[in-house]
């Protein structure tokens, strides 16, 4: 029809299996019933319908649903068999109150030019009347958990579109669980109001500049109640099974996500703000991110990913802050500016910043790190910082050694200098960024360094490297006769001045200064007392010593040193001090100690005195780092939404190729890890971890006996009877379903 379309009877011819196509150059009003419906009764009971009718309206206006449209599939494999296509091409498309757009397993595809609901807004359904402000809040925030009995329904795949580029999609009422896979695709901005969930489904939305809102708000009930709607927050996404995709050319501000395989936040021109919430937490099935992939074009900011274990973020134009993890397997980081996180890091990280990588409290209890910073490296401010992991449980598991596994804990680091050269990893397929020159490079570390396991200590910067409180470098503090405890290196080059308090290792020790001066504390390779079983029982010396300072006028300024050779083992004990056009300063000694078959060279532009052995006095060991571990906002882990199971096949993943001003949503699932075995000293917590506090918080287990005032829906908001051709639609509580809503 060139004008409009009224639909003032049942229109019932899908009862036989046959399509139905209407399209309208002007709106199209929907007044009565659509789909295989009975003409008398009004409702399908009795009524034997055919499947696999399709319904589709089109409008150059609005599309005004005031009553209920359905579609029924049954067995039918076929993608658009029964599916319901509505398109506004400038228009709306209007859902009035109570009323739904539904089909048992057909695809559903609404389509509006301008902003798109899937249900009125609660402030539409809930007028406030003469309520006051309070009332009226308290009023809404009774209705939060109401059951989903209108909106877009389906167990097939559910398709949201507003195409204008002032058009918002606003997801007002919950989708459930029982849902196929969910697409959500606005011209401005999408904004989640209400929970999104799927039946292991894949879900995608994508914005444009008006970026993607989750709502913040608690849910009232708290997260021990066992329905599905049951979360932290209202705006919670989860795909359970299926990957989850977000992205906006603006800002996204995220609530809770959940899914056990891939997620991906992505934005293109705008910031991932996590706004300090718990972001990260457990699908349904319990399962955290395979992989987690966040990229936010100016700047990523305080964003939980709880205990995701294979973390991956990018700002390709901004700074990195306040990311917050729990002993990942993986973390990578690439920030065009800065970096600044801290605390339990994980078994392998690597970190790229255009400018400084900071680390106000130190990073504990992690494995093997790489850390490039375009300027400086400022680590442990306030803090010590630990290198070994301890285990996949975190820091209650008790520590072992085993032979089929190895200690992981190394750091490298390297300041003032293209952090970005040989990168060639991408994250929510954004690249790293060029990078021009920020000026000399400085590495600190304020607080002590402890570090177990293979790769040991490398510092390299353009600037100084300033270490003013110890540092321990072995193999295993508890393997004592391990030969890889003379093997982990100790090496600092700069091209400034190195500073150093003291270092404790009987591995191998390098220290070079192109353009500065050299200090160093303590003595190196000090006795210590014999203690059998832990690490150094035989008082042995570093396995080799190399000091250069060449910088004209350069000085070496240090206390006295000794090596310990092991010629079975390769360690040669050999010991070179030079500073050939400046000074070597000896204080507190003058012993520079080598075993016979060593060479020992100490050098400066005039003469250096040295004798042939050290003090003999021992020196107390470095303490092992304690557990007070710095507060880190992680949260209970919530078991996630329950509900009913749909039985049969799963439905079928998210459409591969979604495009939206430039923007296009993934066709496959991200790439997996291989597990890499870990393992780390033995029980030297053991009194510690008895009285280490834990979370407090409902368990996945917790339940509560009531809540006033707030529903808990028994959810299966759409069941079709197969024997009878009818659509149970009902709203249920706790307990058995009442006689009235079982004939509903």
């Amino acid at each position: 029809a060139a004008g409009n379309i009224d639909i003032n009877q049942v229109v019932a011819n899908t009862t036989s299996g046959a399509h139905l196509t209407m399209t309208a150059g002007g709106k199209i009003d929907v007044d009565a019933k659509v789909g295989p419906w009975d003409r008398t009764t009004g409702s399908t009971v009795d009524r034997n319908a055919l499947p696999g009718g399709r319904i589709a309206m089109t409008a150059g206006g609005n599309i005004n649903i005031n009553t209920d449209i359905a579609s029924y599939k049954s067995t039918l494999a076929g993608a658009e068999d029964a599916s319901i296509r509505l398109t506004s091409t400038g228009g709306l498309i209007n859902l009035a109150n109570g009323k739904k757009v539904m089909s048992d397993k057909g695809a559903i595809y609404a389509s509006s030019y301008g902003t798109l609901q899937n249900a009125p807004s609660l402030e539409t359904r809930y007028p406030r009347g003469n309520l006051t402000t309070v009332q009226y809040a308290n009023l809404l925030k009774s209705h939060y958990n109401d059951p989903v009995y209108m909106g877009f329904l389906t167990t097939g795949p559910l398709s949201l579109t507003s195409t204008s580029t002032n058009g918002d999609v606003n997801i007002n009422q919950a989708i459930p669980e029982t849902t196929g896979a969910v697409t959500i695709i606005a011209g401005n901005a999408i904004n989640v109001n209400q929970r999104i969930y799927t039946n292991n489904a894949n879900i995608t939305l994508i914005a444009g500049d008006g970026g993607i809102i989750m709502s913040s708000i608690p849910d009232p009930r708290g997260s021990g109640w066992s329905d599905y709607q049951s979360t932290e927050y209202l705006g919670d996404i989860d795909a359970r099974a299926g990957n989850i995709w977000i992205e906006a050319i603006g800002n996204i501000l995220l609530a809770s996500v959940r899914s056990s395989s891939n997620v991906t936040v992505k934005s293109s021109a705008g910031k991932l703000d996590g706004r300090s919430l718990q972001n990260i937490i457990a699908s349904k099935n319990s399962g955290l991110p395979a992989r987690l992939d966040l990229a936010g074009y100016s700047g990523i900011t305080s964003f939980n990913t709880g205990e995701s274990k294979n973390i991956h973020a990018i700002s390709r134009n901004g700074t990195v802050e306040g990311l917050s993890v729990d002993e990942p397997f993986m973390l990578e980081v690439i920030a065009g500016l800065d970096i600044k996180m801290s605390g339990l890091m994980g078994k392998n990280i690597s970190l790229f910043a255009g400018q400084d990588i900071i680390s106000n409290s130190g990073w504990r209890f992690i494995g093997n790190a790489l850390a490039k910073a375009g300027r400086n490296i400022e680590l442990g401010s306030t803090s010590e910082a630990t290198f070994f992991y301890t285990g996949e449980n975190g820091p209650s598991t008790a520590f072992s050694i085993s032979t089929k596994e190895e200690i992981r804990g190394s750091a490298n680091l390297t300041a003032g200098n293209n952090p970005f050269a040989g990168l060639t990893s991408t994250i929510a397929g954004i690249s790293a960024p060029a990078w021009t020159s920020k000026g000399t490079g400085n590495i600190s570390a304020t607080g002590s360094l402890w570090l177990e396991g293979l790769g040991g200590f490398i510092a390299t910067a353009s600037g100084d490297i300033t270490l003013p409180a110890p540092v321990h470098v072995a193999y295993s503090y508890y393997s004592s006769t391990d030969i890889r405890n003379k093997q982990q290196p100790f090496t600092l080059d700069a091209g400034g001045d190195i500073k150093l308090n003291r270092i404790e290792t009987i591995g191998p020790v390098t220290m070079a200064s192109a353009g500065g001066n050299i200090t160093v504390d303590t003595t190196i390779g000090p006795h210590v007392e014999m203690i059998p079983s832990i690490w150094n029982p035989d008082d042995k010396g570093v396995a080799s010593l190399y000091i250069l300072a060449s910088g004209t006028g350069a000085q070496i300024t240090m206390k006295e040193a000794r090596a310990s050779r092991d010629s079975a083992n390769g360690i040669s004990g050999n010991i070179f001090i030079n500073a050939p056009a400046g000074q070597i300063i000896l204080s507190g000694g003058t012993g520079i100690q080598v075993d016979s078959g060593a060479t020992r060279n100490v050098a400066d532009s005039d003469v250096v005195t040295v004798t042939d052995t050290i003090s003999p006095t021992p020196v107390s060991r470095l303490p092992m780092p304690h557990r007070d571990l710095p507060a880190i906002g992680v949260g209970p882990t919530i078991a996630g939404p329950g509900g009913p199971v749909i039985p049969g096949a799963l439905p079928p993943d998210a459409p591969g190729s979604i495009g939206l001003a430039g923007i296009t949503a993934p066709g496959g699932s991200g790439g997996s890890l291989p597990e890499i075995l870990v393992s780390a000293p033995a029980t030297q917590f053991a009194a510690l971890i008895e009285t280490e506090p834990t979370a407090s918080g409902p368990s996945s287990g917790d339940t509560e006996s009531s809540a006033p005032g707030f529903p808990d829906p028994t959810i299966n908001p759409l069941s079709f009877d197969t024997a009878t051709g009818a659509f149970l639609v009902y709203a249920g509580g706790r307990g058995e379903l009442s006689e009235e809503e079982r004939r509903r």
